[in-house]
C-alpha cells in the first residue's frame, strides 16, 4: 500500500475519532512525511453515514450521557484544533478566527452528517504543514551561512503560553527559530555540521 493510499483512510479515522476524542478522551495525529505530495482529502460516500453512527453511539452508550449541543460543539472544535496544532506552529490567528465560525455550529453540521468543516480544517493543516517542511528544508541547505549563532534570540517553549501568530510571515520566523534551536541542540550533542545537514534532510 502506498503512503497516499494509506493516509487517506487513516486521516478520515483521525478526523472522526479525533472529534469523538475531543468529546471523550485523547487522540493521535497521523504522520505527514517530509516532501510527501498529499492531495486534499475528499469526503467519500460512506463517511457521512459512519459519522452519524459514531455520534449516535456516543450519545446513547457513553456513561456520562454526553449530548451533542452548542456547549459540546465549542469544546470539540477547541480540542480538535489543539490536537492538530498543539504547539501553535501551523495555523495563524486569522485562520483560527475563521475556524471559530463553527464554534456553536459544529454540532449541527455533524448531526446533518456534514463533514465539510472538519475536512476543510484538516486539509488546511496538511497544506500548512507541508509549507512548513518546504520552508525549513530550504533553510537547511545553507544553514551554516544563514544562521548567526552569536545572536541573542528568544523563543517561547511552553505551548500553553504561546499565542497564535498573526500571519504566515510571523509563522515563518517561528519555523526558523524552531529549526535553529534544533540545530543548536545537535551541535551541543557534538554532531558535525555535515552530519546535521544529512540528518535534517
Amino acid at each position: 500500500m502506498t503512503i497516499k493510499n494509506y493516509i487517506r483512510p487513516i486521516s478520515f479515522l483521525f478526523i472522526i475519532f479525533s472529534l469523538a476524542a475531543a468529546w471523550l478522551f485523547t487522540g493521535t495525529l497521523p504522520p505527514v512525511q517530509a516532501g510527501q505530495q498529499i492531495q486534499p482529502l475528499t469526503i467519500e460516500k460512506a463517511q457521512p453515514g459512519q459519522c452519524l453512527r459514531i455520534i449516535k453511539t456516543l450519545e446513547r452508550y457513553h456513561y456520562a450521557e454526553k449530548r451533542m449541543d452548542n456547549a459540546m460543539s465549542a469544546i470539540i472544535l477547541e480540542r480538535y484544533i489543539e490536537r492538530l496544532d498543539p504547539g501553535k506552529r501551523i495555523f495563524n490567528q486569522l485562520e483560527i478566527t475563521a475556524m471559530k465560525q463553527y464554534k456553536f455550529r459544529l454540532d449541527d453540521e455533524l448531526k446533518r452528517a456534514n463533514l465539510r468543516p472538519a475536512f476543510d480544517i484538516f486539509n488546511l493543516y496538511l497544506k500548512k504543514y507541508a509549507a512548513r517542511i518546504d520552508y525549513q528544508l530550504a533553510l537547511i541547505e545553507d544553514w551554516q551561512k544563514r544562521f548567526d549563532f552569536d545572536q541573542n534570540q528568544f523563543m517561547l517553549i511552553d505551548n500553553d503560553l504561546r499565542q497564535w501568530q498573526p500571519d504566515d510571515e510571523t509563522l515563518k520566523t517561528l519555523w526558523q527559530k524552531d529549526l535553529k534551536n534544533h540545530i543548536i541542540t545537535l551541535l551541543l550533542d557534538g554532531r558535525a555540521p555535515e552530519d546535521i545537514t544529512e540528518q535534517l534532510t
